[in-house]
């Protein structure tokens, strides 16, 4: 359904013909691809992947999104798709280089442009907002639910707020932390809250200890983790910590940008 909502979108035709079968269908839109410059935006594509397994799994009812995506990547075409998701579909990982048509962007934060949101809300303190956007990470959803709680706890002051332990996690934004904590496999629950339980970040040998797995699974389970980035490292030694709270919702989505 998709895909004919798709090829009939950017169809030079005023109404083609569709052909049954899934390949010619897909040839068919390839065409229209090759033939003129279209900008494809398809957002929530972490609505297609599996719960419990690894990072980027299809779900059996939309591996058809995995032949499409696959094909646009590869294909030379003029056409422009842009692909945004909480985590990364495997065959994009690929696929995708710095040197090569497919491309992965980690969105960020708004940082500063957040200010507009604390601003519509007349939040006092202005002297403290930019605090509260970093705690936040500039997320857009953690900052208006938390504005909201600041606006009905506090009556909008956010200095009172701040006297409290950060961040605060609000019932609205459990919800949230706990569908996504449902989402992943036991194992890879398993070393987050490994990485969890320490004050400095984790070296890959003491996981190793401590969670008593093999280093086969745990190579995949970092990876998995990292793919959802909901696990940081940096570049000595690789001592790995969770990512802050916040980093986990909508701003921290891949974009995947393939053009050809």
């Amino acid at each position: 359904c998709a895909l004919r909502s798709l090829i009939l979108s950017i169809s030079s035709q005023a109404e083609p013909k569709l052909p049954s079968s899934l390949g010619e269908k897909l040839s068919m839109l390839l065409e229209n691809l090759q033939q003129k410059r279209c900008l494809i935006v398809l957002d929530g594509i972490e609505n297609l992947l599996s719960e419990k397994q690894f990072a980027g799994t299809y779900r059996e009812d939309c591996k058809n999104y995995q032949k499409l995506f696959k094909m646009i990547g590869e294909t030379v075409h003029k056409s422009c798709c842009i692909l945004n998701s909480w985590e990364a579909p495997q065959e994009l990982m690929i696929l995708a280089g710095k040197n090569s048509p497919v491309r992965l962007f980690p969105l960020k934060g708004l940082g500063v442009a957040a200010k507009e949101i604390l601003k519509e809300s007349k939040l006092s303190d202005e002297s403290e907002w930019n605090n509260l956007i970093n705690t936040y990470q500039g997320n857009p959803l953690f900052l208006k639910i938390t504005v909201n709680t600041i606006q009905e706890v506090f009556d909008g002051r956010l200095g009172e707020f701040l006297k409290y332990e950060q961040p605060y996690l609000s019932e609205e934004l459990k919800i949230v932390l706990d569908q996504q904590w449902q989402h992943l496999p036991e194992l890879e629950q398993t070393i987050i809250a490994c990485i969890s339980r320490e004050y400095e970040p984790v070296s890959l040998n003491k996981l190793l200890v401590d969670s008593q797995l093999n280093y086969q699974q745990l190579f995949k389970i970092i990876q998995s983790l990292k793919r959802r980035f909901l696990i940081e490292s940096n570049e000595k030694n690789q001592p790995f910590r969770p990512a802050k709270i916040p980093r986990r919702t909508q701003p921290q989505q891949f974009c995947f940008r393939v053009s050809r």
